[in-house]
């Protein structure tokens, strides 16, 4: 079946960024401060979507399990700090407890940093009782090894392997309706597989950590002016 435009709500926005080494040898600010740069575009990046482009769910890709197995350890450094830096101002300005945006951070949890652990804690304790917005981090994530664990709760749950069932016992249990990856990179790089069933993808040559406002509405339009056949 198609849709007519307009006919349709962006409900579910998923970003993964790109280019921060790119920012880096650009701007020639080092490699820690591009993230830094990054870590502020990402909190504004959640007003953007949220708030002003009234979407309900924003998921960002903040750091993948291939991240964690193949990165030096120094820029490991970096990325801890950046993900430190936004998860400790989102607690301090109270920007997600005054706008009733819901927090989730989701993937390997036994290799997370203890001092990024206890800030998701926090945060996730301080929004738990908000459902209307919600803004989900992935970090040290694997596509692959989600659906993986999807199959066996299924399975141990003796219910129909089936998609919606799959979905729901994911850690992105809500479809996403648009994929938007910065720096021009055409690929998923091992993000959520179930939720991307019928997702729409856009694309910015802007490295993410100048990401701007106006990028983001300006896909965000593109978007609502497609047409989706959902398969049809």
């Amino acid at each position: 079946m198609i849709m007519k435009k307009n006919s349709y709500k962006l409900q579910h926005i998923f970003i993964i960024p790109d280019g921060h080494r790119r920012y880096s040898e650009k701007t020639g600010v080092n490699l820690g401060r591009a993230y830094l740069k990054a870590a502020a575009t990402l909190r504004k990046c959640i007003k953007w979507t949220l708030l002003d482009n009234e979407i309900d769910e924003f998921s960002f890709f903040s750091f993948s399990h291939s991240n964690l197995m193949k990165r030096e350890k120094k820029n490991l450094s970096f990325i801890y700090s950046a993900i430190e830096d936004v998860l400790q101002r989102l607690i301090e300005n109270r920007f997600l407890c005054d706008n009733e945006i819901k927090f989730r951070a989701v993937g390997e949890k036994r290799r997370w940093p203890e001092k990024i652990d206890e800030l998701v804690s926090r945060l996730e304790t301080d929004t738990e009782n908000f459902y209307k917005k919600r803004f989900n981090l992935l970090f040290c994530y694997s596509g692959i090894k989600d659906l993986e664990m999807a199959i066996k709760k299924t399975t141990k749950r003796r219910e129909k392997l089936e998609y919606e069932n799959l979905l729901r016992n994911s850690d992105v249990p809500k479809p996403i309706d648009f994929i938007v990856r910065s720096a021009n990179e055409k690929r998923i790089s091992d993000g959520p597989l179930l939720p991307i069933r019928y997702a729409e993808f856009g694309y910015t040559r802007r490295l993410f950590p100048e990401l701007r406002k106006k990028d983001i509405d300006s896909l965000v339009a593109e978007f609502l002016n497609r047409r989706r056949t959902y398969g049809g």
